[in-house]
C-alpha cells in the first residue's frame, strides 16, 4: 500500500503545520458540520469556510459561507467547485456522501480530504455489513434477524 507522499498527496496535518491559509469546504447542513465550521472559522490556517449545502444557522453565526447550491452527491460538481475556488481541504460529514465515495474521489484526484473511505464508511452505513463482518469476525453484537418486505404484502 502506498503512502500518501507516495501517491502523491499532501498529508492533511502538514496543510496545519504550514504557515499556508487555505480555504476549506465542509460538505453537510446539520449540527456537527456546524460544530466543525465553528471551529474552522477560528485556526488560524482556515483563511476561508465554506459549507454545502450548510443550514440557516451557520450562514447566520458567519462560522462559513452557505453554498447551498452546490450537489454533494455529485462527485464531478464537488471536485469541479474545489478546482474553481481553489479549496484546500474538504471536511466530509454526512453519512451518505461517505458511503457514496465522495471521500475516495477527492483523494483520487489529489484534493486533501478529511473523512473515512467509502469501505470504512460502510461499516455506519449498512447494518447488515456491519452484522455479517461482526458475525464473520466473532465480534459480540446484538442478534437481529433480517428480513425482506416485499411490495404488495
Amino acid at each position: 500500500m502506498k503512502t500518501q507522499e507516495q501517491a502523491g498527496l499532501t498529508p492533511v496535518c502538514c496543510l496545519f503545520f504550514s504557515d499556508e491559509r487555505i480555504t476549506v469546504l465542509v460538505i453537510g447542513g446539520g449540527g456537527r458540520e456546524h460544530a466543525l465550521c465553528y471551529a474552522l472559522n477560528r485556526s488560524p490556517s482556515c483563511s476561508a469556510v465554506l459549507c454545502a449545502p450548510g443550514n440557516a444557522g451557520i450562514a447566520q453565526s458567519g462560522d462559513a459561507t452557505c453554498i447551498a447550491d452546490l450537489d454533494i452527491s455529485s462527485s464531478a460538481d464537488v471536485i469541479s467547485f474545489c478546482r474553481e475556488r481553489g479549496v484546500g481541504m474538504v471536511v466530509v460529514g454526512p453519512e451518505a456522501p461517505l458511503v457514496a465515495g465522495l471521500v475516495n474521489d477527492l483523494v483520487k484526484v489529489g484534493i486533501p480530504t478529511f473523512g473515512p473511505s467509502s469501505e470504512a464508511a460502510a461499516l455506519e452505513g449498512s447494518k447488515d455489513f456491519m452484522k455479517k463482518l461482526c458475525d464473520k469476525y466473532n465480534i459480540p453484537t446484538a442478534k437481529v434477524l433480517p428480513i425482506t418486505i416485499y411490495a404488495g404484502c
